[in-house]
């Protein structure tokens, strides 16, 4: 549709002309889509006080992996346990999801080895999974704890968790936190995940955690 109209002066005489077209237009926009990390760094307590817990927690990472497979196969994988200061292992590192699950994989063996012992040192963990980051790669950090720091001492460790969050300032970078019961020390892993713009949540179903 076309119409036209004219603009007058104070003198009554006109000075501008104009031509005016509608359309309709829709209102209607395209989802946004939120960015998937490039990388999805899972770390996992297994010290003595996750016996109980370290089963399930198995079981959920093979679950949230399968689902990470399904929505982004090329997502790399990292993974690193811990128990006492100076018992850290990278069991593998920057490993496309879809080779993770694959049958029998190396990597889906390496999940299932892992078995509690020990007492907790999450520090030397969150340390470890920093040097995995890349400067402008969006990274995911996982923590799946019951939350007890407690070696060499709960102070010492709440200080130097507290710092390597810090660290993660400025870079494309979030840790989500993971309570495996009720008992859990969640002031501590909420203040773990506030910290680096995560979220704190209890493992109480696959979608959940995965959400």
């Amino acid at each position: 549709m076309t119409s036209k109209f004219v603009l007058y002066g104070y003198d009554g005489k006109p000075k501008q002309h104009y031509v005016v077209s509608t359309e309709q237009v829709s209102l209607a926009t395209a989802p946004r889509k939120e960015a998937k990390p490039g990388h999805n760094i899972i770390v996992v307590d297994r010290s003595g006080s996750m016996y109980g817990d370290i089963g399930p927690l198995k079981d959920m990472l093979v679950k949230l992996l399968t689902l990470d497979e399904y929505n982004n196969s090329s997502m790399l994988v990292s993974l690193v346990s811990y128990s006492t200061q100076g018992d850290c292992t990278l069991h593998f590192e920057r490993v496309p999801v879809r080779d993770v699950m694959k049958a029998k994989s190396p990597q889906q063996a390496e999940i299932r080895r892992i078995h509690a012992s020990g007492l907790t040192c999450i520090s030397q963990a969150m340390s470890l999974a920093k040097g995995l980051v890349r400067p402008g790669e969006p990274t995911a950090i996982v923590l799946h704890s019951d939350g007890y720091a407690n070696h060499p001492s709960v102070w010492s460790e709440q200080r130097n968790v507290s710092a390597v969050c810090e660290g993660f300032r400025g870079q494309n970078v979030f840790v989500n936190t993971v309570a495996y019961r009720e008992s859990s020390d969640f002031a501590f892993l909420s203040a773990v995940a506030n910290a680096a713009s995560g979220k704190c949540i209890k493992a109480d179903s696959v979608k959940e955690v995965y959400d």
